[in-house]
Parts: structure tokens; C-alpha cells; sequence
């Protein structure tokens, strides 16, 4: 009955959770206003700044989908650039299991396997955005 009890519960987190549009542990995402004003005000970028990317992007309190990761994917227009940035987006991201997905943001066969076989790996290197220079 007790296995039951805690079925059911977990089940009924999972379905709140997705209707919500919130992870297992209760982060929810930028809403998609914040982020548009965001986008808007970073415009187009032609080179990687990492201070950009850290205060803009990365900061402490900001969470992301998937889906709103491709978007600021696609302010970068050199695909070594948007590597660096998917990779430290990860651990920001509240549905990690959908992230393979944005392989296909990258205009390279190799970048796109590159991250495609990143994402699939189980110990993959995090980039630690805590450091000051973490393009090195």
C-alpha cells in the first residue's frame, strides 16, 4: 500500500512539474518575456564575450528550457562559439533531457556529432563558469 501511496504521489510531482513547466527539484525557467527583452538587448554577436555570457546568461538565478537555449544559440554566428555556450548553459537547463536537440543549431556536421556525442556522454566535462577566463 505504501509503494502505491508514493507511486501515485511521484507521479502526481511529475505531472505538476510539466504542467508548470518546472523541474524535479522546483527550478522553473526564464519566462519567455524576460527573455525576449534579453535577446533584444544583447543583439547579434560576431565574436564570443564571456563577460556577456556569464552576466547576461549564466547568472545565478536564471533557468532555461531547451527551447530557450536554441534562441540564444542563435545569436552567435560561428559554431565554436556556440559550443562553448551550449556546454555552460547545461547545468542551467531544466529539461537536460531534451538538449541533444540543439545539434541541430550547429551549420557543421562535426560541431553538431561534437555536441550530439557530449551530450550522450555520462561524465562530460561542465564548463565552470566560475572561473575568470573559461574559454581557456
Amino acid at each position: 500500500m505504501k509503494a502505491i501511496l508514493i507511486l501515485i504521489f511521484s507521479s502526481i510531482v511529475a505531472f505538476n512539474a510539466a504542467a508548470q513547466n518546472v523541474d524535479s527539484v522546483g527550478r522553473k525557467p526564464m519566462a519567455n518575456a524576460a527573455l525576449n527583452k534579453l535577446l533584444k538587448t544583447t543583439g547579434d554577436q560576431s565574436s564570443l564575450d564571456e563577460h556577456l555570457v556569464r552576466s547576461r546568461f549564466l547568472n545565478s538565478t536564471s533557468y532555461y528550457t531547451t527551447a530557450q537555449v536554441r534562441r540564444i544559440l542563435k545569436l552567435y554566428a560561428k559554431d565554436s562559439d556556440k559550443i562553448i555556450v551550449a556546454r555552460a548553459m547545461y547545468p542551467r537547463v531544466i529539461d537536460n533531457e531534451k538538449y541533444e536537440q540543439l545539434a541541430n543549431v550547429f551549420n557543421s556536421d562535426t560541431y553538431s556529432r561534437e555536441f550530439a556525442y557530449w551530450c550522450q556522454d555520462p561524465n562530460k566535462k561542465i564548463i565552470d563558469i566560475t572561473q575568470d577566463h573559461w574559454l581557456e
